[in-house]
């Protein structure tokens, strides 16, 4: 027990223990044991619900979208599309898409975003930028535009009369690997 208020709770004096407590040992009170216990609960239960909110709406998803068919959910402020994740942990691993255009670095990060944007008005759906040599399945040195995400080749190659139909004659499908 403390003595005055600003002392030590811990006594260095053996004699100064409790009947329970034997010299030189720090005894836990049985509230710090439950709370630490406590503490480990919130977390499970905090871990789990996250875990089933996360699978609910993975669920729901899958069931009330459309990929490429968004949903605006509030006008001009919430708008729902399914996007899947085809690649490993953080979209790494190896995917598909369709190439919309390949420009040499020279060209410029301007002419690739112009195409880009000529693409998003040609009403395609997750248009993209990326630089080739950060890819080792592309040939380096290029700006490739492209369009859609696939986990799988065929997806993407099904995908690409719509994409030459929105104006890209040219257009094929990639694998891209990190």
């Amino acid at each position: 027990m403390q003595a005055t208020r600003g002392t030590s709770l811990t006594s260095t004096d053996p004699s100064a223990t409790g009947p329970d407590e034997s010299p030189g040992t720090d005894a836990v009170p049985a509230d710090d044991a439950r709370g630490s216990s406590s503490h480990r609960l919130v977390f499970a239960v905090v871990a789990v619900t996250a875990y089933a909110v996360d699978v609910v709406t993975k669920v729901l998803a899958v069931r009330h979208l459309t990929a490429g068919d968004p949903v605006d959910v509030v006008d001009g402020l919430l708008r729902l599309d399914l996007t899947r994740n085809p690649g490993a942990a953080f979209s790494t691993g190896t995917s598909y898409t369709i190439v919309l255009s390949s420009l040499p670095l020279s060209a410029g990060a301007n002419a690739a975003r112009g195409k880009g944007l000529a693409a998003l008005r040609a009403g395609l759906q997750q248009v993209g930028v990326l630089v080739s040599s950060s890819y080792p399945s592309l040939q380096p040195g290029y700006y490739v535009v492209f369009t859609g995400i696939y986990p799988a080749k065929t997806d993407a190659d099904a995908a690409v009369g719509t994409v030459r139909q929105a104006g890209f004659g040219g257009a094929y499908s990639r694998q891209i690997a990190r």
